[in-house]
């Protein structure tokens, strides 16, 4: 059975994707939402073959996370440390994320 949460992050970036918002137009409550979708997944592949497609597109949205500080960033930064330390195809991802995501 598909995960609805899933299904409506999906959605959502699908929607970014097509009709790429500024920063002013992706709002708090967008980020919010794919912050605690990408929070719930229970593995730690945010970026690799081992993660679903969903996680991978919502934590490539997130690496503009980067730029803020905050406790909720500070928790997102620590789990993507978590991620990279255990997996160098995440960490592969992550680089190719970084490039393909300055287009959108």
């Amino acid at each position: 059975m598909p995960n609805p949460k899933a299904k409506n992050v999906e959605n959502v970036l699908a929607n970014l994707r097509d009709n790429p918002a500024d920063t002013t137009e992706a709002s708090d409550a967008i980020l919010e939402q794919v912050y605690l979708y990408l929070m719930e997944v229970p593995e730690i592949h945010w970026f690799c073959k081992l993660a679903d497609p969903t996680t991978v597109e919502a934590a490539t949205f997130l690496i503009r996370l980067m730029a803020y500080e905050s406790k909720e960033v500070s928790t997102w930064k620590s789990k993507l440390h978590q991620c990279l330390s255990v997996c160098a195809s995440c960490v592969q991802g992550l680089e190719s994320a970084k490039v393909a995501s300055q287009a959108t």
